[in-house]
């Protein structure tokens, strides 16, 4: 080895080096439910671990991830329902990680704690239309609703059966995203909307109510006292995961990931 050889080693070694260690982006699409707690875990993680990156983007819906695995476009998906059998058919893996619930909130002016489901389904039929018809201040009431095949939505008809059939206000606005439910409660202070409490900015001035009485509090979400309770999962072709995939697998459901679910609301499902 002659000497130049020698000097541009000794100059170019430690990028050499640095440039074997191939640094991996992970994007998990899907849902927007479990989109805000997911983005909080993987900050941590990508934290812990520099060389990589995990990114959560937008939402494409639980089926929009589900098709992204389906197609190889992915390495891992979020969910917020469960797999029917012809996608467990296909070699899918669902792996539930917390559960959160899904509650009607509204904004700051809006004075109420809680409401009948017989109320909420006239406010989001439009046959109720100022809040002082449910023992509020006197305003407007601004419907805020999300699309038909929202899963939150599910979780509610599931549970209160007219929202099966309901005909909503055609003066409510659509929101395609949990954080443009989020925007919009937080601009619309007389507004009303449902989403996932965890999707709640911590400190915010949006307050989830009670339904027919019963607060979406920890406890009663615990007790099944609070009924209105989703699961979030990760999905995954098992022949198809990458070490970087099961590194943040591990995280979500080490001591450290729990904590963060817990933090903001969720109660931690323990790995299968």
């Amino acid at each position: 080895m002659n000497k130049l050889t020698l000097a541009a080693l000794l100059v170019l070694g430690p990028f050499l080096w640095a440039q074997s260690i191939v640094a991996e982006t992970l994007v998990i699409p899907g849902t927007g439910a479990s989109e805000s707690i997911l983005k909080k875990i993987a900050a941590s993680y990508n934290k812990h671990h520099p060389e990589h990156s995990v990114v959560i983007p937008s939402s494409v819906g639980s089926g929009g991830g589900i098709n992204s695995l389906l197609s190889n476009d992915s390495v891992l998906a979020r969910v917020a329902r469960p797999l029917n059998d012809t996608e467990v058919g296909q070699g899918l893996t669902y792996q539930v990680f917390a559960k959160d619930s899904i509650v009607f909130a509204v904004g700051s002016k809006v004075n109420v704690d809680t409401l009948s489901s017989t109320q909420l389904i006239g406010i989001f039929s439009g046959e109720i239309d100022n809040w002082q018809d449910v023992g509020a201040n006197i305003a407007n009431i601004r419907v805020l609703l999300r699309e038909a095949n929202d899963s939150s939505l599910t979780i509610i008809q599931n549970h209160i059966e007219p929202f099966r059939t309901i005909t909503f206000t055609d003066k409510g606005k659509v929101l395609y995203h949990e954080y443009e439910m989020v925007d919009a409660l937080l601009k619309y202070k007389r507004a009303i909307g449902w989403l996932a409490q965890s999707s709640i900015p911590a400190g915010s001035q949006i307050k989830p109510v009670g339904i027919d009485s019963i607060m979406p509090s920890k406890n009663n979400v615990l007790s099944g006292k609070y009924p209105f309770v989703g699961d979030y999962a990760i999905i995954y072709k098992e022949t198809r995961l990458t070490d970087l995939a099961r590194s943040f697998l591990d995280y979500l459901f080490s001591d450290e990931g729990k904590r963060e679910l817990v933090r903001n609301g969720l109660v931690p499902v323990g790995r299968h």
